[in-house]
């Protein structure tokens, strides 16, 4: 089927890609992202090839959005490792909002008698703040304590309550498909569509703002709750769109292949 490059979802798509990829480079590959992209043809400005780069890999959080961050984390993790892999998307951040990130994880249990098991639950850092890099940090250190069996959290979070002998922990689909197979069983999931059409479950990390975003009317007894939008960044330019996606789609194939 033909890619549609003026479909949203497809927009939407690449600029999670090429917020990775601009995030998880250094300044050199961040001028050749630039320069691929159509910026400093000439070659003889290679900050201005960044800066546009930067431009369009940015996202501006502010009330009322989320940003999918599944990707900055490792799909699952034993003993000893750390989920996070060490950088931040690229962002601007709302004036005067504040933010919390949210895990939904797979399990592997070690239950005794060499059986194992598998279960889903939350790990959320159960505070609010404008420092991001504090939030993804949190989950590394709450997940160090939940493989100590140490870890106690503010309310219940799993369909269990206790995290005593995990084995492993799945912070994406492929990292839950890895736990189900070593329990040899399936963990129950909801099952959604995604912008892309695609089939989609509830595993992944998900950045949100503090606050909801209400409809605006005369009086407040008749507002209503927006639902949260994807955090925005800068528009594809329409002359180059398609030759844009389709380097972005290539590079992140090439860099991120699992």
């Amino acid at each position: 089927m033909a890619i549609d490059y003026d479909d949203p979802r497809v927009i939407a798509d690449a600029k999670e890609k090429l917020a990775r990829l601009y995030a998880e480079s250094n300044y050199q590959q961040r001028v050749n992202i630039g320069r691929k992209l159509g910026y400093d043809t000439a070659r003889t400005n290679p900050d201005s090839a960044r800066r546009s780069a930067e431009r369009l890999a940015r996202y501006r959080l502010g009330k009322g959005s989320k940003l999918d961050v599944t990707s900055y984390f490792r799909d699952s993790v034993v003993p000893g490792e750390e989920p996070w892999l060490g950088t931040l998307p690229p962002f601007v951040l709302e004036r005067g909002e504040t933010y919390y990130l949210t895990a939904y994880v797979a399990y592997l249990q070690d239950i005794g008698s060499g059986r194992v098991d598998a279960y889903d639950g939350w790990m959320t850092p159960d505070f609010h703040t404008r420092d991001i890099r504090a939030l993804f940090e949190a989950i590394n250190e709450i997940t160090e304590e939940m493989f100590a069996g140490e870890w106690v959290p503010a309310r219940r979070t799993t369909s269990r309550n206790d995290y005593q002998n995990l084995l492993r922990i799945g912070f994406s689909e492929a990292g839950a498909r890895v736990v189900e197979a070593a329990a040899g069983g399936e963990i129950g999931r909801d099952k959604t569509e995604n912008e892309l059409g695609e089939t989609v479950t509830q595993f992944g990390v998900t950045l949100l703002s503090s606050s909801v975003r209400f409809t605006d009317t005369k009086l407040k007894k008749d507002r209503r709750a927006i639902p949260r939008s994807r955090a925005s960044s800068r528009d594809f330019p329409k002359s180059r769109r398609k030759e844009m996606i389709q380097y972005i789609r290539r590079s992140y194939g090439q860099r991120f292949r699992r």
